[in-house]
């Protein structure tokens, strides 16, 4: 009985390295596998990174090619500043209309305020100011 468990054992064990070997081959196989995954994933959003760069490039050059009378030049340059101001100027005539609507109901100044100048309101106002004339910095070179 003990050399046929000895036998088994002996089977068993030799059997283990290759067991070993195969776990160990498999494993690899799937990191290779998940690495060239992630290389032709890192690849593709290169490529396409590279080509939104060269499209705005591309665009730019274009836009730069364009020239015109004085006046189109300054009239294209206005655009942005203008619809800048303009939605500043419509948020502070909506801001100062609830605000004197407010206090005409009998709300006190300061409460009237307080409920239109909320946390809401002021990341909108910054969030707005930041996009104008934060996103400037980073254009300069």
């Amino acid at each position: 009985m003990l050399s046929l468990i000895g036998s088994a054992l002996g089977l068993f064990s030799s059997a283990i390295p290759k067991a070993m070997d195969m776990w160990q081959d498999k494993n690899d196989k799937a990191h290779e596998l998940a690495l060239l995954k992630a290389q032709a994933e890192i690849t593709l959003d290169q490529t396409a990174i590279d080509a939104s760069i060269r499209e705005v490039e591309s665009v730019h050059q274009h836009d730069s090619n364009i020239k015109g009378s004085t006046f189109v030049e300054n009239t294209r340059a206005l655009v942005r500043p203008i619809m800048a101001y303009s939605f500043m100027a419509l948020f502070t005539a909506v801001e100062i209309t609830a605000f004197v609507t407010l206090v005409d109901a009998g709300v006190g100044a300061g409460e009237a305020l307080n409920k239109i100048w909320d946390d809401r309101v002021m990341a909108l106002w910054a969030c707005i100011l930041t996009f104008y004339f934060g996103g400037r910095q980073f254009n300069k070179k």
